[in-house]
């Protein structure tokens, strides 16, 4: 079983066919970091555009289709102190047709991440 160290140096957008950035093996370990839903990096740099960009896709060698796989997260942390929220809601979390009036509108609302607790 090997341990991967993958840097991403490109993101997906689209839930689809993408060519595999990274093989691995049954029981191997991946390393990896990824970023915010605008495409933000830990520094808060731009490096891909938003919408959700994805981390991969990887191949496992061996795995045929209907197999089914299971994935250990050994540990997930945020990368940076702080986190955003936009405070609209999106559409497609409300009834078809249905257009909610505010009488504000906050945007985007950022907040601390405290480590310790």
């Amino acid at each position: 079983m090997a341990h991967h160290q993958f840097e991403p140096q490109l993101y997906h957008t689209s839930i689809g066919s993408h060519e595999p950035e990274l093989h691995i093996a049954d029981g191997d370990t991946v390393s990896t970091t990824t970023v915010d839903a605008a495409g933000h990096d830990a520094s808060n740099k731009s490096v891909t555009p938003g919408g959700n960009p994805q981390t991969g896709p990887f191949y496992i060698e061996g795995a045929e289709l209907d197999d089914s796989i299971a994935v250990t997260f050994d540990r997930l942390a945020p990368n940076r102190k702080f986190g955003y929220t936009n405070s609209g809601i999106a559409a497609n979390v409300l009834d078809f047709g249905y257009v909610p009036k505010f009488d504000d509108d906050v945007g985007r609302v950022e907040w601390e991440i405290d480590f310790d607790n």
